[in-house]
């Protein structure tokens, strides 16, 4: 049969864990002193509070565990050529980027200047085109990543100079086109000043302003790892 504490009212069903109990509850309840208590009952009493202290002391553990639990680190370039290898290769990318280089394109980087402007067409080239970039950056990480023959690699430096080096060219080439268009108005002092605006929008030294256009592209283009990854880890 059950039995209530006569203090709390708690149900013991084993009489052993009643008669520890019932040990403590009656000192927190009546006038019971520890000097009127037996040996056994004060041995009784302590391994109780033992027993509950351990107890305790694994739940403290167990929710620490999953509080604290350390984040798995994770090889970024490795996950993205584990698991998004299906995307078109950088080098076609790229090359179709340029042939959508067109008059109303230069207008803004004429406009924009050529760190702001080119960072806006790379920008909106691969939102309008976001199915299968070859393009990855991610806020746990500085780098920009492309897929390259088949891998996914960190653009470097370098490399992002050569390209930023062949936009340039295109973007004079379209320079050029416009002056010979002018002819003899390139005389005019309006249609010079007008001509050397455009040429000084061009004209920057990019070795000096790569790191510039790399970081503001990855700014615009960044998304948080763990919405693609979906697990808690560390980046590295």
């Amino acid at each position: 049969m059950p039995t209530n504490c006569i203090y709390c009212n708690k149900e013991y069903k084993q009489a052993a864990a009643f008669k520890k109990h019932l040990i403590i509850c009656d000192i927190l309840h009546s006038n019971t002193t520890t000097e009127e208590l037996s040996i056994r009952q004060m041995s009784s009493i302590i391994s109780n509070l033992i027993q509950k202290s351990a107890i305790q002391e694994k739940k403290i553990k167990a929710l620490e565990s999953k509080l604290f639990k350390k984040p798995v680190k994770i090889d970024i370039k490795k996950w993205l050529n584990k698991n998004m290898n299906d995307v078109g290769d950088f080098e076609e990318w790229f090359n179709n980027f340029k042939e959508s280089i067109d008059e109303k394109k230069m207008d803004i980087i004429y406009s924009l200047g050529f760190i702001n402007g080119i960072t806006s067409l790379f920008v909106s080239y691969l939102k309008d085109n976001c199915i299968d970039q070859p393009f990855k950056a991610f806020t746990q990480l500085p780098n920009l990543f492309i897929y390259k023959d088949k891998e996914w690699i960190i653009l470097e430096y370098d490399l992002f100079k050569k390209i930023l080096f062949e936009i340039q060219r295109i973007c004079l080439n379209y320079l050029n086109e416009y002056k010979d268009s002018l002819g003899n108005e390139i005389f005019n002092d309006r249609t010079n000043a007008l001509y050397l605006h455009k040429s000084s929008q061009i004209l920057c030294n990019i070795s000096e302003e790569m790191e510039k256009i790399y970081k503001r592209i990855h700014i615009n283009i960044r998304e948080n790892a763990r919405n693609v990854i979906m697990n808690d880890f560390k980046i590295v």
